[in-house]
């Protein structure tokens, strides 16, 4: 006869595969997932999974640690996944709170969010292909805590249930997935914070994906047809325009090059601007060739950008020719 201080090993065993393999995970379990349900019926877990289940967690045969980072777990009894049936127990007793309470007495809610508005606007997020995770210590740095963005304000949300100790701090990166996805942050370290007491929820201040809180772009481009009609530039490729200012050193960068438009012998390029606004920013044309002029004529030109996720595009100017 089962010990009724003990899950029995078999339920053990494929409770750990399932969180293994990624069938089910902790939120499912506190929450339940009515789309993970698939063709189950729609019916809480059976009496006998919900004891097995309280059991495993009182005599600690499935611990925190299991049921937050599951890839940790080792001396799987076997390789292959828990059965379907198995886990859509799993996902029945989250979706009708059958175990929540027995999880939730040592966690507690963490909400996380994440400011994505800059990586959209230099074009390296896009929220229609792309989505953004949390990954961390509470889930092996791992995919599945999936954040969103429900109103559509560029702040991706998400609420998780963790475990451990109060005060245990926690390790973490906000992470995008999706093609051409740039996946972790590349800020230097990872992001952290400490638990909270258990049922203490916290909600974690929102920041900027790679820490980027601003951004600007300038679109300046030139028209060279007077050097064209002067013989001293050709629309060939064989010459070069670049603005050149203290950016550059004033010399002739590949950075600062500006392309050619194709047609009326006009050169144009769009710079971003990443942090603080640079402005004012001081600049000449600089066109580099056989019997190219080189610098302009003329004063030093400038520019002040706008506010922070604007665009600010300069009139095409004529490249000054020297006397």
């Amino acid at each position: 006869m089962p010990s009724p201080l003990k899950a029995d090993l078999e339920f053990v065993d494929s409770l750990k595969r399932a969180l293994f393999y990624g069938q089910t995970d902790i939120n499912a379990l506190v929450y339940g997932d009515i789309s993970k349900l698939q063709n189950a019926a729609y019916m809480p877990a059976s009496q006998y999974f919900v004891n097995n289940f309280v059991r495993a967690i009182n005599s600690v045969q499935v611990t925190g640690a299991d049921l937050q980072t599951p890839s940790s777990i080792t001396e799987l009894s076997t390789n292959a996944p828990a059965d379907q049936d198995f886990v859509d127990d799993c996902t029945r007793a989250g979706l009708f709170g059958q175990v929540a309470s027995v999880i939730e007495n040592d966690s507690r809610l963490v909400t996380f969010s994440v400011n994505m508005n800059v990586e959209s606007f230099l074009g390296d997020f896009n929220s229609a292909t792309m989505g953004v995770e949390v990954r961390g210590d509470f889930n092996g740095f791992g995919g599945g805590s999936t954040l969103t963005d429900v109103d559509a304000d560029g702040i991706y949300t998400g609420t998780f249930d963790l475990l451990g100790a109060p005060s245990l701090t926690q390790e973490y990166k906000f992470y995008t997935t999706g093609p051409g996805a740039s996946g972790f942050e590349s800020i230097v370290g990872n992001r952290s914070f400490a638990l909270n007491p258990y049922g203490v929820a916290q909600i974690l201040p929102t920041v900027y994906f790679n820490n980027l809180s601003q951004a600007r772009k300038w679109v300046v481009s030139v028209d060279l047809s007077g050097q064209v009609s002067l013989g001293k530039f050709v629309n060939d490729g064989s010459y070069a325009a670049y603005i050149v200012g203290p950016f550059s050193g004033w010399v002739a960068a590949p950075a600062y090059q500006l392309t050619y438009t194709g047609s009326n012998s006009i050169y144009q390029a769009t710079f971003e601007y990443e942090g603080t606004d640079p402005s004012p920013i001081t600049y000449k044309f600089f066109t580099v060739g056989t019997l190219a002029q080189g610098y302009e004529g003329g004063s030093d030109r400038n520019v002040t950008l706008g506010a922070s996720l604007t665009t600010t595009t300069t009139p095409t100017a004529t490249y000054v020719n020297n006397p």
